[in-house]
Formats: C-alpha cells, structure tokens, sequence
C-alpha cells in the first residue's frame, strides 16, 4: 500500500469508527497504544491493519448506492443515464459538472447526509 493510500484509507478508518473499536489502538499486543505509537512500534503491522480494513470497507460511491437499492439500473459503458443530482440532490456546480466525465461524477464518494430536525 502506498503512503498517500495509507494515509487517506486511515482517515477513512478513524471518520467511521472510535478509537475503542479500532485495531490500530488495541491489537493483539497486551496493552492500549494510540495509533500513533503503533504505526511508530509496529509499522507493518499498522499498514496490515489498513489494508484489511479497508477491503472489507469499501469506499461507498454514489453508483454503488445507486445499484444496491436498484440493481436493475440500466447502465451504458459501465453508468447510468441519469445525473447523480437529480437522485442524490447534490448540488454540483455547472462549470464542474461540464469539466467531469460522468462517470467520475457517479465514482465519487457518497457522503449520506444526516438530517437533524
């Protein structure tokens, strides 16, 4: 695993769980570490963690979203025939929405809105 694939899968890693559930803080030594003294004293095994984190968790994408709740979508080279925007509400500037290939727009990461009445 790269540096920068290290570094933006952890930041991945630390956004959805808490320090308690995390196996950077407490592996399978005897004692509690910050992560910082793991990826210090143990680097392999820090990457190793990462790694395996990460292929069991998935970046969700707004395609990927799109497809498990509807699997039957019909795609054209590998993307549907609709604007994120008019199923997800993002708001993606014209100028931005012209420069981007659709199918990168449908590959970026879903962030799931959390709506607090």
């Amino acid at each position: 695993m790269k540096a920068v694939d290290y570094l933006k899968e952890k930041a991945r890693m630390c956004e959805e769980n808490t320090c308690y559930d995390c196996r950077l803080t407490f592996g399978d030594w005897d004692r509690k570490s910050p992560c910082l003294d793991t990826e210090r004293d143990k680097s392999e095994q820090a990457v190793t963690i990462v790694e395996k984190w990460a292929k069991e968790n998935h970046v969700k994408t707004y395609l990927s979203v799109l497809l498990e709740k509807f699997p039957n979508t019909k795609l054209e080279d590998k993307c549907p025939n609709l604007c994120p925007d008019d199923i997800f509400g993002i708001t993606t500037e014209p100028k931005e929405c012209c420069e981007m290939k659709c199918i990168d727009c449908w590959n970026r990461e879903y962030k799931e809105e959390i709506w607090i009445a």
